[in-house]
């Protein structure tokens, strides 16, 4: 959206809350959200993740300048997050089932935990206007 893609939002539906999570390694010192203060929590900026991130940091009682807020696509938050440069992750799945499997990591919050979450679909604006009935059936 920010970069003026060409997309229409065609549906939204309540999620289980389980498809998002902030993560940790599994012997990270951080316990709660609260434990979050003064340090790296990677996100995909404008993301899902991220507003579950502003969200839990509002729910510990946390504002944005008590982290360090670090942007990183999926595939750049992977690595630093196995490297232990970041601290926290705050992802979404595939990327949270792939990081439980192959890491060993420890969830502090579940979406659900933190907000109502939600999920979106989308197509190309150009596919919504020429397929209005099939884009209906969603």
């Amino acid at each position: 959206q920010a970069g003026a893609a060409k997309v229409t939002y065609v549906a939204a539906v309540t999620s289980d809350g389980n498809t998002q999570a902030i993560i940790v390694p599994a012997d990270s010192p951080i316990k709660t959200l609260a434990d979050l203060k003064g340090k790296r929590v990677a996100f995909g900026k404008g993301s899902s993740a991220h507003n579950l991130l502003v969200a839990a940091l509002d729910k510990a009682g946390l504002s944005w300048s008590d982290i360090t807020p670090t942007p990183l696509a999926p595939a750049d938050a992977t690595v630093a997050f196995s490297r232990g440069i970041v601290d926290a992750w705050s992802i979404w799945d595939p990327y949270l089932a792939l990081a439980e499997i192959k890491d060993k990591v420890r969830v502090i919050a579940f979406d659900k935990d933190v907000h109502k979450p939600n999920a979106f679909y989308i197509a190309g604006s150009d596919f919504v206007a020429k397929y209005p009935s099939t884009v209906a059936k969603l």
